[in-house]
């Protein structure tokens, strides 16, 4: 009987020492491997508790306009936004009952001035008592945002303005936005709009890309070294399926600069198949396509068609941008820019610096090489080819500047379009370029997307220097 006592008293303290044990081990991994991750998530109420006590930092744009600030209230501080609406997706939300998005959310730590999370930096935020959060700087300019907005009301989809040779986002639009200051009391009917307010379509919307694509695959054609002459008569048989172009036109003799020009579908069509699925691949993978484009604010991964093993069918509609390729507007407008910039695409930013309350430099992000995405000769020859695209169509021109581009049109539903513009305008001493995507249109890219992008281009040239 002992014995057998003795035998259960053991079995109970291992049992105790393993459960012990094994709650240890997992205290110790999320603390370890984790801590940051979930004191950092947008639904950790713990964050707020810093906020009763913290005058969370200021948001900036480029030029020192204040886009979103804390005032003394009866419980602590509120955030005051200047533009809830139309900044909506960039600043984001700061809810204590649906967590935060947005700057406000990747940037957390920063405006409540707990960015130091080991034991010495906790130490001195307890010594030096602060109470005030640290002010972020946005590349943002929040003029040719609220331009943006403006020429993007009318429809579903969005704009990207960035400067090709640092990455600096300058604007990015998202229709429909939503109010985030009323968020809170307008939720429900929020995440029941079908047309989805909350998603940032700039970096988060998914779209077929149309002939934009073309632009990626010019540059496949001009690395393998084919010949780039092509006899179209309108259309191209591939194993069956007979692709054609647009009105059903015949271009007759074409080379790559007259097959953009045109938007000549039977031209990528034919010249993929000789470049190959693994080429193609390979170049559509150095501008991001199906790559994590790393970025302040949540981004979704453009989905690459190519494959090793895909069909020549498949092969020859992803070149000119149909079947099953998906990008967002941040990464078409990185594309264009980076042919723009000799063939370099720059890290996206939209933070330029952070300071403590006592305008002391705590941080400046300065510009990061993302991908080279082909060589400065190729890229030189395919920017004056894009050129020569927007002077033959020159919807998206403006007086006083030679600018680059190509439309796209991507089928959607019921006989619908998603009308595109990706292009580039030369400055004195840099680039900048974009990307407008308008969703369920009726009209073409060409007559839809780029009369906006004519716009921004001339709002750029009269109001931007790189400052």
């Amino acid at each position: 009987m002992k014995t057998k006592n003795r035998h259960r008293i053991l079995f109970l303290l291992v049992t105790v020492a393993v459960l012990f044990l094994s709650v240890s081990v997992y205290l110790v991994y999320f603390q370890l491997f984790q801590a940051d991750d979930l004191a950092a998530h947008n639904l950790n109420r713990r964050n707020y508790i810093d906020e009763t006590v913290v005058d969370r930092g200021n948001i900036l744009d480029r030029n020192g306009a204040v886009l979103a600030e804390s005032v003394p209230s009866e419980t602590g501080y509120t955030r005051l936004l200047t533009y809830p609406v139309d900044l909506a997706h960039i600043v984001g939300y700061n809810s204590v009952t649906y967590g935060k998005s947005g700057i406000e959310q990747s940037y957390n730590d920063y405006l409540l001035n707990i960015q130091d999370r080991d034991v010495v930096g906790r130490l001195r935020q307890v010594v030096t008592d602060d109470s005030q959060g640290n002010h972020v700087t946005l590349s943002i300019d929040h003029r040719l945002q609220l331009y943006a907005n403006q020429l993007l009301a009318p429809y579903l989809g969005s704009i990207v303005v960035l400067d090709a040779s640092t990455g600096e986002v300058l604007a990015m639009s998202s229709n429909p936005s939503f109010d985030s200051v009323s968020l809170d009391q307008n939720w429900s009917w929020i995440i029941e709009d079908q047309t989805a307010p909350l998603l940032n379509r700039a970096t988060q919307g998914l779209y077929i890309p149309g002939s934009i694509m073309k632009i990626i695959s010019a540059v496949a054609i001009e690395e393998s070294g084919i010949d780039q002459q092509y006899v179209d008569q309108g259309q191209e048989t591939v194993t069956g399926y007979t692709f054609i172009n647009y009105n059903n036109l015949a271009y007759g003799e074409v080379d790559l600069t007259s097959a953009l020009v045109h938007s000549v579908n039977t031209y990528f069509a034919n010249k993929s198949l000789l470049v190959g699925a693994d080429k193609m691949a390979e170049v559509a993978k150095r501008f991001m396509i199906g790559e994590v484009i790393p970025f302040d604010l949540r981004t979704a991964r453009s989905s690459s068609a190519y494959s090793s093993g895909m069909s020549e069918v498949d092969l020859a509609a992803a070149a000119f941008g149909q079947g099953t390729t998906q990008v967002t507007p941040l990464n078409m407008a990185l594309a264009s820019g980076a042919i723009a910039n000799g063939g370099t695409m720059m890290k996206p930013q939209l933070v330029k610096e952070i300071r403590s309350p006592q305008n002391s430099l705590i941080r400046r992000v300065t510009p990061e090489v993302l991908s080279q995405v082909t060589s400065r000769p190729i890229a030189d020859e395919l920017k004056a080819d894009l050129q020569t695209v927007v002077e033959a169509n020159p919807a998206a021109g403006v007086w006083g500047a030679v600018v680059g581009g190509k439309t796209g049109t991507a089928e959607s539903q019921d006989g619908l379009v998603h009308a595109w513009f990706t292009g580039f305008i030369p400055l004195e001493d840099r680039d900048v370029s974009l990307a407008v995507v308008l969703e369920n249109q009726t009209l073409m890219g060409g007559d839809a997307a780029s009369p906006i992008a004519a716009a921004l281009f001339q709002w750029i040239l009269n109001n931007y220097d790189g400052n």
